[in-house]
């Protein structure tokens, strides 16, 4: 009987081993390399793609923003300014109720499907979002009071200069990046292009300066919390919309009780299907613009949130000359072109500032220590 004899068993080499593993570790690096954002051995026609993709990423948020923001002006104006409302009767504190009521109801089917888990009340998340709230409330009450005081183009004037404080706020408290001179120059020509088209209803009032004040602080204020909220992920989005409409109907039932919203109650039971779906169409948009505010908050940076919102009062302006009947003059037309020069230099601004932020090499690495 053929016996096999065994082979004897080879010693391990450790060093071989180690030498195999080196030289896999470098492929894996490389692969990882290769595929990390931002590096160099990704090539041009990589970085265009990866470059259009972001700049398609910050244009979706943009837009819904803007969108909302105009229908939500537009349709307001509609309700406010309808000749079919009876003499005395407001509408503006029926809005803001009706709105918060549906930022409340998003509640109840985000609670019965499972997309949240959090209690109708919770003290320490209330508390967390009250700071924001009262700055929202100051920023409504200084807008209304500054309205009865002043032109609505000195207005527009005012609010332009909140994308360029927010800027600034941005670059030196929270050191963020520097803003560059087509920003600046962009925010700069959107001043003008107010101012321009203002030229004739300018007004000095010292209580009116006052509420501006006060609403322009409150604005930048309230925008800087809301994005410290996304940051630091102490709320979800819908505790932020919740708690949010839950203080706002602490002051503004008082408000509406003072008044006299029933008979505001009594005169939409009277009126047109087409105004009554207008004004609950509101309360449905309200809680689209506050889903996209905190998208664009979290996909784009402040300023670029501002001047957005700045930049909708050109279509806004246009839509009012076309739709509302609003006086037009040379001066108007003027200002909405520099309006528009302006938000075309932003934008070339910006996507300058990203494509050279995808274009640069990465920093070297720090040297090593001894």
């Amino acid at each position: 009987m053929l016996r096999f004899r065994k082979r004897p068993r080879r010693k391990s080499f450790p060093v071989r081993e180690r030498l195999w593993a080196s030289f896999t570790d470098v492929f894996t690096s490389l692969a990882a390399l290769e595929h990390a954002p931002g590096s160099l051995m990704r090539t041009k026609r990589d970085q265009d793609a990866l470059f259009m993709r972001q700049v398609w990423n910050g244009c979706l948020p943009v837009l819904a923003y803007a969108s909302t923001s105009i229908y939500m002006v537009v349709s307001q104006a509609y309700v406010l300014r309808s000749k079919t409302v009876k003499k005395g009767i407001s509408y503006s504190t029926l809005l803001l109720l009706w709105q918060n009521v549906c930022g409340i109801a998003v509640y109840f089917p985000a609670k019965i499907f499972g997309w949240e888990t959090f209690a109708f009340y919770e003290h320490k998340q209330a508390m967390t979002m009250l700071p924001n709230s009262a700055l929202f409330a100051v920023m409504v009450y200084s807008s209304a009071q500054s309205i009865r005081c002043l032109q609505v183009p000195m207005i527009s004037v005012l609010k332009n200069f909140a994308p360029i404080t927010i800027t600034l706020v941005e670059w030196l408290l929270m050191k963020g990046r520097p803003p560059s001179g087509n920003v600046l120059l962009s925010m700069a020509l959107l001043i003008v292009g107010a101012f321009v088209a203002a030229v004739n209803d300018l007004s000095f009032n010292r209580e009116g300066y006052m509420w501006m004040l006060a609403n322009v602080a409150s604005n930048v204020l309230h925008l800087l919390v809301l994005r410290k909220l996304k940051l630091n992920k102490d709320l979800s989005n819908t505790q932020i919309l919740h708690y949010s409409a839950l203080w706002s109907l602490l002051w503004l039932i008082p408000v509406g009780i003072c008044e006299g919203i029933f008979k505001t109650v009594e005169d939409f039971a009277t009126q047109t299907l087409t105004f009554k779906l207008v004004l609950l169409s509101t309360g449905v948009n309200s809680i689209l613009m506050f889903l996209a505010t905190i998208w664009c908050l979290e996909r784009t940076s402040g300023s670029t949130y501002s001047m957005v919102g700045a930049l909708n009062k050109i279509p806004i302006a246009l839509m009012g000359y076309i739709f509302f009947n609003a006086p037009a003059n040379v001066n108007n037309l003027v200002g909405i072109c520099i309006g528009l020069i302006g938000g075309i230099v932003f934008t070339l601004a910006k996507l300058s500032e990203m494509r050279k932020g995808y274009h640069e090499p990465p920093p070297p690495p720090p040297p090593a220590r001894r």
